[in-house]
């Protein structure tokens, strides 16, 4: 759906994360305090192609990273020994080339073989501007379903 909808192909979901304010215990410090000022748990979501949550995980305290979070949690526990039972790689439409599904991410995740992110340094060069703009494309579905899910709440 990902290859139809965004141009991405073999892409299984985007994944990101998102602060939730919260009032912090008294005894948690400095804890829930995170780099935007303000407490928080981090909602951590792999979304599909037409903005419905697939996976989550809640609570992780506000100060660890987006990528931080996703390192301790079940979802990439998933993703790394293969729970999910994620596909071979696939041949791409009117191509040769085989790929691996991934989930698409920003750059606070660390690349891995089940995820993909931007290039740091694309500048001048015409197929890592494409690559990027589609990573681009389909990774803004996380962030809307994030945004939908704001102002239900």
């Amino acid at each position: 759906m990902f290859d139809e909808l965004w141009q991405f192909p073999n892409c299984l979901g985007a994944m990101d994360g998102k602060h939730v304010a919260i009032a912090a215990p008294r005894s948690a410090d400095s804890l829930y305090y995170n780099y935007k000022k303000f407490n928080s748990i981090v909602l951590l979501a792999i979304v599909d192609a037409k903005y419905w949550f697939s996976l989550i995980d809640i609570g992780c305290n506000g100060r660890v990273s987006d990528g931080g979070v996703f390192q301790q949690c079940k979802i990439s526990s998933a993703l790394r020994e293969n729970w999910l039972q994620v596909p071979q790689e696939k041949v791409l439409k009117n191509s040769n080339i085989s790929l691996p599904h991934v989930v698409v991410a920003d750059d606070a995740f660390r690349l891995q073989s089940y995820s993909m992110k931007p290039y740091k340094d694309y500048k001048n060069e015409t197929h890592k501007n494409v690559f990027n703009y589609r990573l681009s494309r389909a990774r803004r579905v996380v962030e809307n379903a994030f945004g939908i899910l704001s102002n239900l709440f």
